[in-house]
């Protein structure tokens, strides 16, 4: 690896840490937390010019509120005006929407749980051990905030208990999420008064929640949304799910680890530097395809992005750094072997779609099935770690992504509508991950502070989209039976360009209902406008049509200037 920094001013500028690694909880103890604190503060001083004195430690026994607080206030008076600062915390998280707080927590900061729990006996006392975000955080984040620094905060924790997601999985990773009445094993029943000063905080900042995000300068990005688990990868695990050093860490540190060691290309537009945006964008990325349950969540959100906090270079906006990796690695994922992961974005990408068959697991009682999808020559049959899995349950036909969510279910299907079905899985897959050159920047994310890429009947969909270059743009919306509905340009004044980093906002662009499973929005956006993309206008059509080989032409074309962002969606009827 050689690695050149160039300072393009304020060489004054010193970037400091606080890493918070928690594992020993006396319930659940993690497999992960201690792990990946260690290898972050390596990379952090080799890879990112962290001086050794400038990151402090918290693992395990040290990890209690007094402590992480004290911390984060000590790291306020040893910074300055113009430095960068990371906080990191690596441990369990407990839900937003607990019944037995009695009322609600935040949403988008949920509670990151202290090593000193563990003497608790009633919940007023709980919530009192409880680092709560807006509660505990949020008045010292506003110290930096209002005081020159510049500060990423990331939060490998979970903070929902209703999880909808991997409900199908054969391999189940751990949760980060500790439910309150878990910690109060010792005292069920105990009931806090709807009075108490505790409960009537949390009351009172619930009122809050959607509130604009209150800050300029400090980037928040957390493992998981809502209704998804934050996964602790355990020793048994590492075989399907390999770190980036052999060891436990939690899925999304290990990737955020392989971005940081640039292991994983995030920088997007070839720039030379990596911007929150691009960094969240290549998590969810490298996230989804390595079978992982959880979507990275950002904020602020792009609708609440006043000052293009977004866009700015992780860990100092000052600093430009050029990356050259000559020390190639190679990673394992659920039916794939040998996958070069010092490739960028772009070209990873391609050794999913291009090079490589589809693994896929049938079901031994269908047979029918099972002898056609032999002749099938994008697919490869397996016995395990199936990215695709067709199940038969009763008289209904399940299929079942890598992660274990439910892509879709065909009651009393014939072998033709199941081969059918399979053939559209083939067809989603080539949109999804068909490589591109992108040529610039483009960031789409769902509106509203903390919404997840998990919805649940009745929740509404909305869409924020900001680009680095003027362009037109194409909104689809792919479902589960290859359907591809244009969203976007719906009537002739939305050919019309939109404006470089002008926001363009949709606050309900849908609503989610029934049949429920997997779906993808992608957002196009291209320099200049054609005949091909005129003619997609509010199309909706299957992988046959003509308007399919008209958008396959639009995304495979080299010479067309474009840019592409993508979201899995997966949507239940629970709640």
């Amino acid at each position: 690896m050689v690695f050149i920094a160039v300072i393009t001013n304020n060489a004054l500028a010193e970037n400091h840490a606080l890493l918070v690694g928690i594992a020993n909880y006396h319930i659940k103890p993690l497999a992960g937390p201690k792990n990946d604190v260690l290898l972050l503060q390596s990379i952090l001083r080799d890879k990112w010019s962290f001086k050794k004195q400038n990151i402090t430690l918290i693992l395990d026994k040290a990890g209690t509120k007094k402590n992480i607080l004290n911390n984060i206030k000590s790291l306020y008076q040893r910074s300055k005006p113009g430095d960068t600062v990371f906080i990191y915390l690596s441990g369990h998280g407990t839900s937003a929407k607990d019944s037995a707080f009695k009322s609600t927590l935040p949403t988008t900061s949920g509670a990151f749980i202290p090593i000193d729990i563990e003497s608790v006996r009633n919940r007023d006392k709980l919530i009192d051990s409880l680092i709560i975000g807006r509660k505990d955080l949020k008045p010292l984040l506003q110290l930096f905030d209002n005081n020159g620094r510049h500060v990423f905060v990331a939060i490998d924790a979970c903070f929902s208990g209703n999880t909808v997601r991997g409900l199908y999985s054969e391999h189940k990773l751990n949760s980060r999420y500790l439910a309150v009445d878990e910690i109060l094993a010792g005292s069920r029943s105990y009931r806090s008064s709807n009075n108490s000063p505790q409960t009537k905080a949390l009351k009172s900042d619930a009122k809050i929640k959607s509130e604009a995000y209150p800050y300029n300068n400090i980037y928040y990005l957390a493992a998981s949304g809502e209704y998804e688990p934050a996964q602790d990868i355990k020793p048994d695990m590492l075989e399907r799910y390999p770190t980036i050093d052999g060891k436990p860490h939690g899925a999304f540190t290990d990737t955020l680890l392989r971005i940081l060691n640039d292991d994983f290309d995030a920088d997007t537009n070839r720039d030379g530097v990596i911007s929150y945006s691009e960094l969240k964008k290549a998590l969810r990325y490298f996230m989804r395809i390595r079978g992982f349950d959880h979507t990275p969540q950002g904020l602020p959100s792009l609708a609440e992005d006043r000052t293009g906090l977004a866009a700015r270079a992780i860990f100092g906006q000052n600093q430009k750094r050029v990356f050259k990796n000559t020390k190639k690695q190679n990673i394992n994922l659920p039916g794939i072997k040998q996958v070069n992961s010092s490739l960028p974005l772009n070209s990873a990408r391609a050794l999913f779609s291009k090079n490589t068959l589809l693994p896929i697991m049938v079901d031994k009682a269908l047979p029918k099935v099972l002898a056609l999808v032999k002749n099938i020559k994008q697919l490869k049959l397996v016995d395990h770690n199936g990215q695709l899995r067709i199940r038969k349950k009763g008289n209904t036909i399940l299929f079942i992504s890598h992660a274990g969510d439910l892509i879709m279910s065909l009651p009393n299907p014939s072998t033709k509508k199941i081969i059918n079905a399979i053939q559209n899985q083939l067809w989603i897959r080539q949109l999804v991950d068909v490589p591109i050159k992108q040529d610039f920047n483009i960031d789409f994310d769902m509106f509203a502070s903390g919404r997840s890429s998990t919805l649940v009947a009745g929740d509404t969909l909305g869409l924020a989209i900001k680009t680095s270059e003027t362009a037109h743009l194409l909104i689809v919306n792919i479902n589960a039976q290859g359907q591809v509905a244009v969203l976007y340009p719906y009537v002739e004044s939305e050919l019309r360009p939109l404006q470089a980093y002008k926001l363009l906002v949709f606050k309900e662009l849908s609503k989610v209902v029934a049949p429920f499973g997997r779906e993808y929005l992608q957002v196009y956006a291209f320099k200049e406008s054609n005949n091909n993309y005129r003619e997609l206008i509010a199309k909706s059509f299957t992988r046959d049509s003509a308007e399919a080989q008209k958008l396959l032409y639009l995304i495979k074309n080299e010479t067309i200037s474009k840019a592409r962002s993508s979201l899995e969606l997966v949507t239940s009827g629970l709640n």
